[in-house]
């Protein structure tokens, strides 16, 4: 069976597609995030990690730490 290469129409059309390219995050109501760099005592560290280990469900020290920020934004907003 000979090979013949694709033709030029559908290289251009698909590099065209490409090269338009389209919006991503902030149009489909994304959050835009930002890195943050926390210290945090290590004895600290090994009490969240126990807590989460205890849990029955896998979570990671990220999720709890957002989740615990996020119940302290709620208590300040409800004192306000």
């Amino acid at each position: 069976m000979a090979v013949s290469k694709k033709p030029k129409l559908i290289e251009k059309a698909a590099t065209d597609f490409i090269e338009a390219g389209g919006s991503v995050g902030a149009d489909q109501g994304a959050q835009v995030r930002k890195l943050v760099q926390l210290r945090v005592p290590v004895d600290m560290i090994a009490e969240i990690d126990g807590i989460i280990e205890r849990r029955p469900y896998k979570q990671s020290r990220h999720t709890w730490l957002l989740d615990a920020v996020y119940e302290k934004m709620e208590r300040e907003r409800q004192s306000n």
